[in-house]
């Protein structure tokens, strides 16, 4: 088989997407939620 060596994780993606003005800094608390259950999240109500 093939190894999976991973460079980054998504809350580094989130962090640089901030840092890099890419993300709204009030969407980072949205984004982390979606990625705790994104099959259960349920928008942004």
């Amino acid at each position: 088989g093939v190894k999976h060596i991973s460079l980054t994780n998504y809350t580094n993606l989130i962090t640089t997407a901030l840092e890099k003005n890419m993300v709204a800094a009030n969407m980072q608390t949205v984004l982390l939620e979606w990625r705790n259950n994104p099959s259960t999240w349920n928008g942004l109500s």
